[in-house]
């Protein structure tokens, strides 16, 4: 009952591999050390398969971690950059929004003062034009008085 190792690493499943291939060990004696031997070298060929996976993952992992530190910095530059030009125009546009304001008033101002010189101007005359009225009405009234 000595099976092929090379047929027992193809047909058997690896979970209960090894106690089946001891098991066969066991009972075919003369077949004992080369069994073991195989037993031996697949599972330390398993290990070193599964070993390499590991390290494999693990650089990946690694790979995929500094990938996103880097698209992570890049986009906070980015955000960074945004941040300042929209900033600045935020700036730029309260200069220009403060600048129209300023001018708004000054030609306003300008208005203002412009009506009250006038309106000035007309109570002037007005005051005038009243002065004169007394002047005349008193002297028609010295006129019939005399």
């Amino acid at each position: 009952m000595c099976y092929n190792s090379c047929e027992l690493l193809q047909n058997t499943s690896c979970v209960s591999f090894r106690h089946h291939l001891i098991e066969i060990a066991t009972f075919s004696g003369h077949c004992f050390g080369i069994t073991l031997y195989f037993i031996n070298n697949f599972f330390f060929i398993h290990f070193q398969v599964e070993e390499n996976k590991v390290e494999s993952i693990k650089k990946d992992k690694t790979a995929t971690e500094n990938l996103l530190q880097e698209t992570i910095e890049k986009h906070q530059a980015e955000l960074s950059a945004q941040k300042i030009y929209y900033t600045n125009a935020l700036s730029a546009a309260k200069e220009a929004e403060a600048l129209a304001e300023a001018r708004v008033n000054n030609e306003a101002r300008t208005e203002l003062e412009s009506r009250l010189r006038e309106a000035e101007e007309r109570e002037t005359m007005l005051v005038q034009a009243l002065e004169e009225l007394r002047q005349t009405l008193t002297r028609k009234e010295q006129q019939v008085l005399t």
